[in-house]
């Protein structure tokens, strides 16, 4: 039974503290406006007194107010006392109760949200009523009431002798929009928090709330091939499952693989204690020497080859999926490494801890799980399942799964993946070897701008605009674009003649003017003030007009019955932009391929730009950029929940690496440079080449102007894996409007970049003369990477670190700086030679210095 506490209310602006307290009797209310930075208030309760066998719960009302009901996003922040609200509490419960562990939703390859991404909780946009986003399947009870567990983190009322009170400090709850007007394109949607309030609930009620899972456990099978090393072992049982030791850690690896089935589809499961399901689902197993070991096993409808390889504490797989029918068939494959316990803060998905779910994240195809003497690392390799990759945790265990395999009658299939074993512990250590392994460690140039730069500031390489066939060059003629394009290369060339320049080019984004085209009248129209949608579908007459009046056709994305996807959000009047997307031999490659010719050869320019490479932006298979379904590509399919194929994809994400890779293969053919926006996917596309993710893609402004530890970022860890393990940073003027702030936040960009292990790339600068210098940056090319840390980079040309440490090395540096929050020359540092290396000790503000080890003069 809850009991409601007497709150008091203490409403204050993010700036300014006003007095004023109010009684209430019933929870309290607040209406936090949108605005170009993050607004908050913050509530003020009594002290609470701590109730045997009760906890103490937050309870709320909250949504972004829109008249309808209209999606839903991390927007909301809590802070109580001081500390984040974050997704687990103190003792890593769950701490969010009566909402399950994710949002599940009707949309296709988003089908579940984590309610959070790291303390940003979910929030719906809405009335506030009983009205729901239809697309909301659970939790619809719920509607948009909110209870949190804060037993953790609330103050109680401390009792001393003779039941006298020694404290009783308040509660202070700062609530934090972190919606922004740019958003919304600055429509009224503001922030609504109703009957706030604290409530008792029996320990057992609380319980009962949370998400509940089970432990996994196993009782292993008779072990019929082992492949061991020094305190490894890997066992094969006879079921088919594995029970892995390390350090005296255990590990159990599962996989299952679904059939079709009504009302719902079934697996059939490899364990380490029984092999289930169909009749006949047996598994053989041979063994080949001391590291190879092949499991054959067959369903009624498929049959499953694994090769198991092990070398050097490393498990290769590969598992090949043969359709027995006589038609096409679709499987989802699960695999799951089990650990005997598992914390938050010990596993990582794609990069990402304490996460429930993650797809879309094909740049980082990665899980990662530790215990306390040893650690088990997943990198997933072939480029289809990479692409298809669906990540979890359930408990104590982590997924890896393939839920959109599809296999043409009579043909095979195969998923390779590879399994690490450390008998270190820590995700970088994980990072880092598998880096090695795949030899992903290549030279990185830099700095990059776009466009401009400013004084003090080095530039290897700028971009030149506009841009061809695209947004501010949507309209020009080749002639025109010409001649802008070689007065603004002259300029450079004369300012900077270092600099390497580089065209822009939109790879999957065509725009035309649509005066141009007959029936162009008939066409929507674009800009965000009417309505404008990205992956925006004609009708059957408006997908007409387009296909007879473009060069295009093969490149254009399509439903089953032939209408065209377009982007009416991006362009503006009179213009449409085509979504396109490439491979060999379409229109859009060949059309690339001859512009890398004209860009470099006929303007003399040093390389290209490309922006939005990889299809969909390595976003999940639902991205309406990414995928047609006028044909199949005999690999991706979506399934119903009877395990049957009810729709076929043209996924480019697959089939375009090859183009992909061509286009690098071309560009560095030429000696010229390649920057692309998008990490890659495979491991044909990231060598050769520099690729980053966008760091603003990821919500920044809760923490960028503070001085605390950055939280783990979803795009930058996305490019952990990556060749060039570049973010594009963050434009200072969007989260201040102080011009003298702008070199504290550009820092922070930086500093959040090296929290990762990640370089840096501008994207906007301007810091105003006197108030910073661009400091770190100015050094921070060339680097060929070494070692990635938390908060550091090691490389063969130098290091870069925003946290203290001592660092080693065989050379003694050339030179040593330190820079302080606002990119300034704050001292140097001198080393001292330890026998045959040197050692250089930083002493820095940790999270808002920065520091370089310049160990080749080269800069």
């Amino acid at each position: 039974m809850k009991i409601q506490l007497v709150t008091f209310l203490l409403a204050v602006s993010l700036q300014f503290f006003l007095p004023g307290l109010l009684l209430a009797q019933e929870g309290l209310h607040a209406e936090i406006k949108t605005a170009a930075t993050p607004q908050s208030q913050v509530l003020e309760f009594p002290a609470v007194r701590k109730t045997p066998g009760e906890k103490v719960c937050l309870a709320f009302r909250g949504y972004l107010k829109t008249t309808e009901p209209g999606g839903w996003n991390n927007f909301l922040e809590l802070n109580l006392n001081g500390k984040n609200l974050e997704k687990y509490t103190q003792n890593g419960e769950y701490r969010l109760l009566r909402r399950g562990k994710c949002l599940k939703t009707s949309l296709s390859g988003a089908e579940e949200r984590d309610w959070w991404r790291n303390h940003l909780l979910m929030i719906y946009f809405g009335p506030g009523d009983k009205r729901l986003d239809e697309r909301i399947l659970f939790p619809r009870e719920a509607g948009y009431d909110y209870l949190l567990d804060v037993s953790d983190l609330v103050n109680y009322v401390e009792i001393g002798a003779d039941n006298r009170i020694e404290a009783a400090h308040h509660n202070r709850l700062k609530i934090t929009n972190n919606l922004l007007s740019r958003m919304v394109a600055n429509r009224e949607i503001n922030l609504i928090m109703e009957d706030v309030c604290f409530e008792y609930y029996s320990s057992k009620e609380v319980e009962s709330m949370r998400p509940q899972v089970e432990p996994v456990t196993y009782t292993p099978a008779e072990s019929v091939a082992a492949f061991q090393d020094p305190g490894i072992s890997a066992e094969v049982t006879a079921a088919g499952g594995m029970v892995i030791k390390v350090n005296q850690d255990t590990y159990f690896f599962t996989s299952e693989f679904s059939y079709a089935a009504r009302p719902q589809m079934k697996f059939n499961t490899l364990t380490p204690e029984s092999a289930e399901g169909e009749p006949g689902w047996k598994p053989s197993i041979k063994v080949f020497g001391k590291d190879q070991v092949l499991l054959e096993v067959a369903s009624a409808a498929y049959q499953l080859k694994r090769s198991i390889t092990y070398r050097n504490g490393k498990l290769c797989f590969t598992d090949t999926l043969t359709n027995r029918s006589q038609q096409d068939i679709g499987v989802k494959a699960v695999y799951s490494i089990v650990a005997e316990k598992l914390t938050p803060e010990n596993y990582r998905l794609a990069g990402i801890p304490g996460t429930e779910k993650e797809n879309g994240i094909s740049e980082n195809p990665t899980l990662f799980v530790q215990q306390d003497h040893s650690s088990v690392g997943v990198a997933v390799k072939d480029d289809a399942f990479r692409a298809h990759l669906e990540l979890a945790r359930n408990n104590n265990a982590v997924l890896y799964s393939e839920p959109n395999i599809g296999i043409p009658a009579g043909k095979s299939h195969s998923l390779e993946y590879e399994v690490f074993l450390s008998k270190e512990t820590g995700y970088y250590h994980f990072l880092n070897c598998l880096r090695r392994d795949w030899d992903l460690n290549q030279t990185v140039l830099g700095p990059f701008c776009f466009n401009d730069w400013s004084k003090g500031m080095e530039v290897g390489i700028i971009t030149v605009g506009p841009w061809y066939k695209y947004a501010d060059g949507g309209g020009l003629t080749q002639e025109q674009y010409r001649d802008v394009v070689l007065k603004k290369i002259s300029r450079i060339r004369q300012q900077m003649p270092h600099a390497k320049i580089l065209a822009k080019i939109e790879c999957n984004l065509i725009a035309i003017d649509k005066r141009t085209i007959p029936g162009g009248d008939k066409l929507p129209k674009s800009g965000k003030a009417n309505g404008g949608q990205y992956g925006y579908l004609l009708n059957t007459e408006q997908s007409a007009i387009i296909a007879r009046n473009t060069p295009y056709g093969d490149s254009l994305l399509r439903t089953e019955d032939g209408s065209i996807f377009v982007d009416t959000f991006y362009p503006a009047e009179p213009l449409l932009n085509l979504m396109v997307q490439v491979e060999c031999g379409n229109a859009r490659y060949k059309e690339l391929m001859e512009l890398i010719d004209y860009m470099t050869d006929e303007l003399g320019l040093d390389g290209v730009y490309i922006d939005q490479f990889s299809a969909g932006c390595g976003g999940p298979l639902a991205r309406k950029d990414r995928c047609s379904f006028d044909r199949w590509d005999g690999r991706t399919v979506a399934l119903n929940e009877q395990g049957e194929i009810m729709r076929k994809y043209y996924d480019y994400a697959v089939t375009g690496i090859s183009a992909r890779e061509e286009i690098i293969r071309h560009v560095i053919s030429k000696n010229k440079i390649l920057v692309a926006n998008t990490q890659p996917t495979s491991l044909k596309t990231g060598k050769g080449c520099m690729r980053f993710h966008e760091m603003e893609n990821d919500n920044i402004s809760s923490f960028i102007l503070g001085e605390e530890k950055p939280p783990v970022l979803r795009h930058e860890a996305k490019s952990q894996l990556s060749p060039s393990p570049v973010i594009l940073g963050l434009r200072p003027g969007f989260y201040s409007k102080n011009p003298q702030a702008r070199a504290f936040i550009l820092h922070r960009g930086v500093i959040t970049a090296l929290r990762h292990g990640l370089l840096y790339y501008y994207y906007t600068h301007g810091i105003v003369p006197g108030t910073g210098e661009y400091g770190i940056l100015n050094y921070m090319y060339p680097m060929t990477p070494v070692e990635l840390g938390e908060g550091f980079i090691i490389g063969k040309e130098r290091i870069l670190t925003a946290v203290s440490r001592s660092f080693s090395t065989c050379a003694k540096p050339v030179q040593v700086i330190v820079f302080d929050r606002n990119g300034r020359k704050k001292q140097e540092v001198t080393p001292v030679q330890e026998g045959d290396t040197w050692k250089t000790d930083i002493r820095l503000n940790d999270w808002t210095e920065t520091a370089v080890i310049v160990l080749e003069t080269e800069i």
